[in-house]
């Protein structure tokens, strides 16, 4: 007994008590010196033996809204947990407890679990912001500004010398770019291409914008080889933007950053803790194993199959254990990021899977964190719904499709609820300022040129709440058909938006939308022949449900009293 001196028990309140009434002699407990950690379990229900506990239901209420949360019924909530026990129990006698999805599933939800609890016992968490640290953070990035610039763009490289040159010489870049540039979208809208913000622009012409927010007013830049062309780029302006326009944005990229950096720091101690290395040529062989673009010899994203090589190296090394090539290779698949060829870089990203899928999961299993209580509840609640779902698709496949009677019965008792809400179809055209803007609608007024605006125009529907509010597009959108707008300030500048078609609010026909109501007729009646299910198993398992009307009754009073007052 004496290898155990010292140990710390973990012992659920719940089993406390029976292991007291067992205790041995005085002399016994001396030599067995534990210190005993009691984990209170405060069980709410049991469904035939097993236990629906207060971390079910916290887990369940979690789930509601905090504004909503002081009107939770805790009977109900219980009886939806009891009622989700009963149906688990259920799929598990008509077998749908040993397919290997389940088992998988289960598996991922312990490690994802446990590693909460590993990562919570490191200090790894989420770090709230205060005011000032967000705006200072703020002030440094590039949210704080909003760039404007002009661009001119040719398709051949050879071309771009001569116009920096004439640029270079005095040539306005303007007029430079209308009279060279080969993209029909500089043709028909100008080179300018009015103000970006940060993050705004997408792949792969964020390029463009990422590189003007490095630039000074004024300053030419270029050639950047974007997409279809070479572009040269002209920032003709920097605006700063409010800190409250950006705040959401931020505010989650901070914390991510601050994550980001625990994560990293402790990822360093683990790989210091299990003496992970590499191979003297370890990384240059799994580099020369990337490069092999032979495709007998590819595996999945091009990367070789070592199982067809004739020896499988070690590449990685760490405590009593290692990572052959074909390992390696298998971590690399499973990244989600685009693995480099660069020896340097390489390792970083290998660091990282090696971390992630080999020592986190031998730190938890050194440390017994899959046997935690909160992981044990974790799963449960996990595997309940799991088997409620898989008995929800089973029930399904067992329904026939509706008959067409009872399709369109269903279809005019609901029919209000598909009522298609009024639409406005417009085109809009961004603009980067007012004036022209004002050119622009003059333009389109006249009739002037319109066929190079064309492609300028963006399709939009407006509908819903976009159609009552109170500001320039709204008013707007409430004109006749063909009429134009603008400039009208919009959120990132001016808009100039003409009216194309009204469509007013109406009750469509069935042929109109009949998949959509097939699928909630379907829906409905699953769910009514799931309530069906529930019922009969409440009345036959009757004498296996016991609830704690104690514990219980103590939710109920911890809720505010004149809600208490309302729910009787």
């Amino acid at each position: 007994m004496s290898g155990n001196r010292g140990k710390r028990l973990i012992i659920p309140a719940i089993v406390l008590l029976f292991l007291l009434g067992g205790c041995g002699s005085q002399k016994e407990q001396q030599e067995e010196q534990k210190e005993v950690v009691v984990v209170v379990v405060v069980v709410l229900a049991e469904v035939d033996g097993r236990l629906i506990t207060l971390a079910d239901y916290n887990a369940s209420v979690g789930r509601v809204p905090d504004s909503l949360k002081s009107a939770v019924d805790p009977g109900h909530y219980l009886q939806a947990l009891i009622d989700e026990e009963l149906l688990a129990q259920e799929a598990q006698r008509r077998g749908l407890d040993s397919s290997p999805e389940l088992a998988r599933y289960l598996q991922q939800q312990q490690q994802l679990l446990a590693t909460q609890i590993l990562y919570q016992q490191e200090g790894i968490e989420q770090y709230e912001m205060t005011e000032e640290e967000l705006r200072a953070y703020f002030a440094r990035s590039p949210y704080s500004r909003r760039v404007r610039f002009s661009l001119l763009m040719v398709k051949t490289a050879e071309k771009i010398l001569p116009l920096l040159e004439q640029l270079k010489a005095g040539a306005d870049f303007e007029e430079l770019s209308m009279q060279h540039s080969e993209d029909a979208r500089i043709l028909g809208r100008g080179a300018d291409m009015g103000y970006h913000r940060w993050g705004e622009t997408i792949p792969p012409y964020a390029a463009i914008t990422q590189k003007a927010f490095t630039m000074k007013s004024g300053e030419i830049a270029g050639p950047l080889q974007v997409a279809d062309g070479y572009f040269l780029i002209k920032l003709t302006a920097i605006d700063p933007v409010d800190f409250e326009e950006e705040r959401e944005k931020i505010e989650p990229l901070l914390m991510r950053k601050f994550l980001g950096r625990q994560l990293r720091e402790y990822y360093a101690r683990l790989r210091e803790r299990y003496a992970l290395e590499y191979e003297p040529a370890g990384l240059r062989t799994l580099v020369g194993a990337l490069a092999d673009n032979s495709a007998s010899r590819l595996g999945r994203r091009g990367f070789k199959d070592a199982s067809a090589e004739d020896s499988d190296p070690p590449i990685a090394t760490f405590e009593d254990g290692e990572l052959t090539l074909s390992q390696c290779l298998q971590l690399l698949r499973e990244s989600t990021q685009k693995i480099s060829r660069d020896p340097e870089i390489l390792r970083r990203q290998l660091d990282g899977q090696i971390v992630r899928q080999v020592l986190i999961p031998l730190e938890i299993e050194r440390q017994g964190l899959a046997q935690k209580i909160p992981v044990q509840e974790g799963v449960a609640r996990a595997r309940r719904k799991f088997l409620v779902g898989e008995l929800q698709a089973l029930i399904a496949s067992q329904t026939a499709p509706p008959e067409t009677d009872l399709l369109l019965a269903y279809f005019e008792h609901n029919r209000e609820r598909y009522r298609l809400p009024a639409r406005v179809e417009a085109r809009r055209m961004p603009v980067p300022d007012q004036a022209s803007g004002e050119e622009i609608a003059a333009r389109l007024r006249s009739g002037r040129d319109t066929l190079s605006l064309v492609d300028s125009f963006v399709p939009v529907t407006y509908e819903g709440a976009a159609l009552e509010e109170d500001n320039p597009i709204g008013r707007a959108l409430s004109a006749e058909e063909g009429s134009l707008h603008g400039p009208l300030a919009a959120q990132s500048g001016y808009v100039v938006l003409q009216v194309l078609h009204r469509h007013e609010s109406r009750l469509p026909l069935l042929d109109e939308i009949r998949d959509r109501v097939t699928a909630d007729l379907e829906q409905s009646r699953i769910a009514t022949l799931l309530q069906s299910l529930v019922e009969n198993l409440r009345t036959r398992h009757t004498q296996q449900i016991k609830i704690y009307r104690e514990r219980l009754q103590k939710l109920e009073l911890s809720r505010p009293e004149e809600v208490r007052g309302e729910s009787h």
